[in-house]
């Protein structure tokens, strides 16, 4: 991909963000507007950017249907079940509708070992070329805000 493709989607981390970290998947509202991205991040508490993740796979389904489960990849069943069991322990989905997960890959990571960060943090997701995360500097620049 060129450099100036916006490559990673990076979004809030709340509460949900330990289900993320044990499970490599993440799930949210299908209402959100997310672009296609090669990559996700998630911003933690002062917008600080830890690990990049590859997005392996995208797939909606409701998180209280056991059934679902079953129309899913065999590959990713086990670690879907185990994120919506962690989820609803931690912080339980909010109604019954569908959900858009994002299957992270296990292996295919990239360290951001100085924690780049937003000179001020945003709502909401944005995007990051690859380039811009990885060149070392603590403060980056967003390729794009939320559309």
């Amino acid at each position: 991909m060129k450099s100036d493709v916006k490559e990673v989607l990076a979004v809030p981390a709340g509460e949900s963000f330990q289900c993320v970290k044990n499970n490599s998947i993440h799930a949210c509202s299908t209402s959100y507007s997310y672009k296609p991205a090669r990559y996700m991040t998630f911003r933690q508490k002062g917008g600080e950017m830890e690990t990049l993740y590859r997005v392996e796979s995208i797939f909606e389904m409701n998180p209280y249907d056991k059934n679902a489960l079953e129309r899913i990849s065999p590959k990713y069943s086990d670690r879907v079940k185990n994120y919506i069991n962690d989820r609803m322990r931690m912080w339980p989905f909010q109604g019954s509708a569908k959900r858009r997960f994002y299957v992270l890959s296990e292996t295919d990571r990239i360290e951001l070992t100085h924690k780049p960060r937003l000179l001020r943090n945003i709502q909401g997701h944005c995007y990051f070329t690859l380039d811009e995360l990885r060149r070392g500097k603590k403060v980056v620049q967003v390729a794009s805000k939320q559309s």
